[in-house]
């Protein structure tokens, strides 16, 4: 197994994305929350004009505008923590 520092630039890139997805959708699930109350509060709001705006397919991009770089800090720190296959693609499945 490989961790962070073994990976590619665009390996790591494409690792945090892959995160980045995951925890949004478990996030509009309601299987995880923010970890700040304040963020939390900004997430349901964003979901909730998501929903108005009758385009919740967007959901994604409204939570992002929000509270993104937030999200994307805890996708890098999962990933710097995660172990990745030996091959020099990582297979998401």
């Amino acid at each position: 197994m490989r961790t962070w520092n073994d990976l590619s630039e665009e390996e790591q890139t494409r690792a945090v994305a892959k995160i980045i997805s995951e925890d949004l959708s478990m996030l509009v699930q309601g299987a995880i929350a923010m970890p700040n109350p304040d963020d939390q509060k900004k997430f349901e709001k964003a979901c909730e004009d998501a929903d108005k705006a009758y385009t919740p397919w967007f959901v994604g991009e409204f939570i992002m505008e929000v509270v993104g770089s937030n999200i994307t800090l805890i996708a890098e720190a999962e990933a710097k923590e995660a172990l990745y296959p030996e091959s020099e693609r990582i297979v998401w499945v």
